[in-house]
């Protein structure tokens, strides 16, 4: 199934928006000067990123200020962002957005509209990846502290809040933890020039406890998954079409490099694979909106295989650049980078293939 399949006409406008807002305000020149200042963001990029698209209340309800999208439109806005290789912790904050529309409640207001006017900068990380320990309030149980470490968070020291995916007295509940004093983010490093990786440690934070049921807790996994393919897919796929072009461009020997048997064959073969990255996409997103109880399965499937497939393409394409792909002045390192980077955005993958063997009833 082509992802195109899946675009209504108003998803078709949206993605034409942001591919539009991309070319314009973030064009790779501006990622560069963007990721080389001392902060590594653009308060005003992100604001008219809330401003002008929505970007950030995608999936926030339209009473809070957002859009009430699905998936299928944030699946379609993350593959263009990954494609820009645009900054900033956007697709971070749209599922931050997700969960705290799934926790729902009168007391997610103040979050859901931050997020959707692009006041609070946020980033929703799945149990697996923090040691976060929560103990509630005995007073009001709708509030408690925290402790604990969050190891790698994308864009971590411009958020405002972590959104994080706790158990509770063996109950599922998010913990939203404001930006404070309580709250030390120190940079990683990364080979990801772009995003910049904190480690996020918290003691004795306050923190805010919405209850949460194992449906939706499989539903935030499902919609990462797909966001993080997503992101993955939009890189492989940018990338792909810049070394078509560039193979279509460049002569050698009195001959278009990309008329060269061998070349050809490698072209044919990474066309293949952004093929299958597509079908794999298309079918989660097909899932996670109209067949919920396969979505996990769908999403995982989806990432186990674009994962490090996305790696594997783009390093395909740099070596195909030839010479001129190996330059810090070329952007394909930039590509790289990024697919590398975010082919462990969901801890180990070795990890969500054991989970997908476990989904399919397979012994791992």
């Amino acid at each position: 199934m082509s992802r195109n399949l899946l675009m209504d006409e108003d998803i078709r406008d949206l993605v034409t928006s942001v591919r539009a807002m991309v070319s314009t305000r973030v064009p790779l020149g501006q990622v560069r000067r963007i990721a080389e200042s001392s902060s590594g963001t653009d308060p005003e990029l992100w604001r008219c990123w809330a401003r002008e698209i929505g970007v950030q209340g995608l999936l926030i309800d339209e009473r809070h200020g957002g859009s009430g999208a699905d998936l299928r439109a944030a699946s379609a806005v993350a593959t263009e962002l990954g494609a820009g290789l645009v900054p900033g912790p956007l697709v971070p904050t749209v599922l931050a957005g997700l969960a705290v529309r799934l926790a729902g409640g009168a007391g997610t207001a103040k979050e859901s509209s931050g997020i959707a006017d692009g006041t609070l900068a946020a980033a929703l990380v799945l149990p697996d990846l923090h040691s976060v320990v929560v103990v509630p309030d005995t007073q009001d149980p709708e509030s408690g502290r925290a402790g604990g470490v969050v190891p790698l968070v994308q864009d971590g020291a411009s958020l405002d809040l972590l959104v994080l995916v706790v158990d509770v007295g063996a109950h599922p509940h998010l913990a939203v933890v404001p930006r404070g004093p309580h709250w030390v983010a120190s940079d990683r490093g990364s080979l990801d020039v772009i995003h910049r990786f904190a480690h996020i440690e918290v003691s004795e934070a306050p923190v805010r406890l919405l209850p949460l049921d194992d449906d939706r807790v499989t539903r935030l996994e499902a919609a990462a998954a797909i966001l993080a393919t997503s992101a993955q897919f939009g890189l492989m796929r940018r990338s792909l079409d810049e070394t078509i072009a560039y193979c279509a461009d460049r002569h050698a020997f009195g001959r278009a490099v990309g008329s060269f048997q061998a070349v050809k064959h490698q072209l044919a073969e990474l066309a293949c694979a952004v093929a299958q990255a597509d079908a794999l996409l298309s079918d989660a997103v097909a899932a996670a909106t109209e067949e919920p109880a396969d979505a996990l399965l769908a999403a995982e499937a989806a990432w186990c295989f674009t994962a490090p497939m996305g790696t594997r393409v783009v390093s395909e394409c740099l070596r195909l650049h030839g010479g001129i792909g190996y330059t810090w002045e070329h952007d394909s390192h930039l590509y790289f980078r990024r697919a590398r980077s975010q082919e462990h955005a969901l801890g180990p993958t070795t990890e969500h293939r054991r989970r997908l063997a476990g989904l399919l009833g397979l012994s791992a």
